[in-house]
């Protein structure tokens, strides 16, 4: 549900060059504290692959945040989004890599979110970044709902599944 600091991990299942196929677990979250981690992409892991199946990129926020602004906890974060981006651009990077499945999954306490980030990193994805801060503030105030800032969102491109625990 929630990790003591910022945490970051990435799981890949794929076949190599080689030709086997393997599951990985990498964590890419460094410098972690309570309230940010370091994203460091595992190239060198990565570029063993030649394909890939499914990669899923997991963002665990930390506890502490959790009891001191549980509303806002509860969405992911406007930085969230941009390292979607972020992370895609750098697996577009790979030269001679080919990914089936992408995701990036924030764990909150309300559940787990699953975002897909537009193919295209545009000024549409960028401007519903930024309407989306302040869609999420308001919800955090209580001004609107859940919904309301995660259809800000979507109307960049983003695909965002919110699967709650039970």
């Amino acid at each position: 549900e929630s990790a003591d600091l910022e945490e970051a991990w990435i799981f890949v299942r794929g076949k190599t060059k080689e030709g086997e196929k393997i599951t990985r677990w990498y964590e890419y979250g460094k410098n972690k504290s309570s309230e940010k981690a370091t994203q460091l992409i595992p190239r060198k892991g990565l570029e063993s692959f030649s394909d890939i199946d499914e990669i899923s990129f997991y963002h665990l926020h930390p506890k502490d945040k959790f009891v001191r602004k549980m509303r806002v906890a509860n969405t992911p974060s406007h930085n969230d989004f941009l390292s979607s981006l972020y992370i895609q651009k750098v697996l577009n990077s790979i030269k001679n890599l080919r990914i089936n499945n992408y995701d990036f999954r924030i764990i909150a306490p309300i559940g787990i979110y699953k975002i897909k980030p537009p193919k295209k990193f545009d000024d549409k994805a960028i401007e519903a970044i930024v309407n989306y801060f302040e869609a999420r503030l308001k919800y955090a105030a209580g001004f609107n709902e859940l919904n309301d800032a995660l259809d800000v969102i979507r109307d960049g491109g983003f695909e965002v599944e919110l699967k709650k625990y039970e």
